[in-house]
């Protein structure tokens, strides 16, 4: 059987010349770039666009590539400077109207397709609302499983400072739900 190969030493190959190594990192990663962009813009072409780009960025800052950290806080680091330079070419938010079929689960009936439509919707708008810091905090942490270490370093922030972010966005979240649903707290 062959040695799994850890992502740090494929992409040292990679910086080093040997550019097709980067197909292996696109197969174990694009799923959970795609995720994390979806999460944040709400929409599936841009998020699969926004994944790509982060493979060609990889690949045109590959020489400074250290391999000192995780891969994938390199990656999410790149991930997320992306993220603030397409909000801050649109100025705004896509309506997040777009949603996943991946999210909705076997649909036994139209009533409950709709029912779970609605739910993912309405979480994703309340995502939406909340401050950047929080809400790639909560995504990193919930939706993408990444350790707090390792989000710390992708914002470049002490671990203390993620656990409030993430405590923070679930609180405001709460308070998000409340207000869409009409509950005054």
């Amino acid at each position: 059987m062959a040695e799994q190969r850890s992502d740090i030493d494929i992409m040292k190959q990679v910086r080093d010349g040997k550019i097709n190594e980067m197909s292996r990192l696109y197969e174990r990663h694009h799923l959970k770039l795609y995720h994390f962009f979806y999460h944040i813009v709400g929409n599936r072409q841009i998020s699969e666009d926004l994944t790509q780009e982060v493979f060609l960025r990889m690949l045109r800052f590959r020489r400074s590539y250290k391999g000192n950290a995780p891969f994938v806080c390199w990656m999410f680091r790149i991930a997320r400077n992306l993220s603030f330079d397409y909000f801050r070419s649109r100025r705004s938010l896509e309506p997040l109207d777009d949603v996943d079929a991946e999210l909705i689960s076997e649909e036994p009936n139209p009533f409950e397709q709709m029912h779970q439509k609605q739910e993912a919707q309405f979480l994703q708008s309340a995502i939406a609302q909340l401050p950047t810091l929080q809400r790639e905090a909560l995504i990193f942490s919930r939706f993408e499983g990444l350790p707090l270490k390792e989000i710390a370093e992708i914002q470049r922030c002490p671990v203390n400072t993620v656990k409030v972010r993430i405590h923070r966005a679930v609180k405001e979240l709460s308070g998000i739900f409340m207000n869409m649903a009409g509950i005054n707290q």
